[in-house]
């Protein structure tokens, strides 16, 4: 399979898009950040929706755009599918239509094969004749999601294709994505800002800061270990704090009123340090990384609870997740963390 080589720029308001990568490799890729941070810029330039102010895209051999050549392929030839958020279908076809309306140069016969394989394929049967104005929005997005693949596309481009559903619908199209994107042939990526629709579908993950990349790698591996500041943020670390280098191996972390020992030597720039609160556990005899407990607050979930609390007089509030239920009379005395895994993190990508 070819590979998608990016490389744009481009002014957006308050920062510019700087960002280079390659999809293709490992499966789905992960587009992961905040809102308005150039994530669904990068997907449009690859498209041919936005022109980058300079750059250049490669799929394979062929060259989809390149400011330097004055090359600039319309979306029709790039062979590149885009699912938007919205579907984007259209309100005047039947279901049947719409999954057609992209294929060119075809028969009807063929047409009218490629939207029964279609409509199969995503369990639309007995809807081909309605209009989108009469389907659930999880039926819309299969019907968008046929329409894309009935011309198949070299590449496949997601555009946080869940934010609309309820929980119900996401779970449920969760799973059919995952089995569409296991059969797909083609590159694919997934625009998101849900760390689980990135984890659980993407084998590797670009984490993105204000148009440009802040990690980059497997994707779990770097939920293990993210590296900087902001990638443990958007992958669901919510004990961060400052942290300086003290004496031997250890790490000052003054919010916390702590000293805490990594199990690897800490690297040149290091400026954070992160836990994730599922890694807290009650402290045993004579470990290492200690934290006391003190005005712990329990706050009830629909399956576990969390326990909010402060590791020393005055600190910084911590998240602890015991992975289940907790009465506040059974809670321990003082928590710990494994040397393994704190998480060391510089203040953006490229400061180590």
């Amino acid at each position: 399979m070819a590979a998608l080589d990016v490389s744009v720029e481009k002014n957006l308001r308050g920062f510019s898009l700087d960002l280079s990568f390659r999809a293709g490799e490992r499966g789905c890729l992960g587009i992961l950040g905040a809102s308005g941070c150039g994530k669904s810029m990068t997907l449009r330039s690859i498209a041919g929706i936005e022109t980058p102010g300079r750059g250049r895209i490669t799929l394979g051999e062929r060259v989809l755009y390149d400011s330097a050549q004055g090359i600039d392929l319309p979306p029709q030839k790039r062979r590149v599918g885009y699912l938007f958020q919205s579907c984007a279908l259209f309100p005047n076809l039947t279901v049947e239509q719409n999954i057609t309306a992209g294929l060119r140069g075809c028969s009807q016969r063929e047409k009218a094969e490629t939207a029964a394989r279609m409509v199969e394929k995503f369990r639309l049967s007995g809807l081909e004749d309605r209009y989108p104005r009469q389907l659930s929005g999880g039926q819309q997005q299969r019907v968008a999601l046929g329409r894309i693949l009935a011309c198949s596309p070299e590449v496949l481009l997601l555009d946080e294709p869940f934010s609309a559903l309820d929980a119900y619908l996401r779970e449920e199209l969760l799973l059919e994505l995952s089995q569409t994107l296991a059969e797909y042939q083609g590159i694919s990526i997934l625009v998101t800002h849900s760390r689980e629709e990135a984890f659980r579908l993407c084998g590797e993950l670009l984490v993105m800061d204000r148009g440009c990349c802040s990690a980059f790698g497997e994707t779990k591996a770097l939920f293990r270990s993210p590296g900087t500041l902001q990638a443990a943020r958007l992958t669901g670390c919510r004990n961060l704090a400052r942290a300086e280098k003290g004496e031997g191996n250890t790490l000052r972390v003054p919010e916390w009123n702590a000293s805490l020992t990594p199990g690897r030597p800490i690297p040149e720039g290091t400026a954070y340090v992160g836990i994730r609160s599922r890694d807290l556990h009650p402290a045993g005899e004579g470990e290492e990384n200690r934290l006391p407990l003190l005005d712990p607050l329990v706050m009830e979930g629909p399956a576990r609870d969390q326990v909010v609390f402060r590791p020393g007089e005055g600190a910084a509030r911590l998240w602890w997740e015991p992975g289940g239920r907790t009465a506040p009379s059974c809670l321990p005395r003082e928590l710990a963390v494994r040397p393994e895994d704190l998480l060391l993190l510089t203040e953006q990508a490229g400061s180590r």
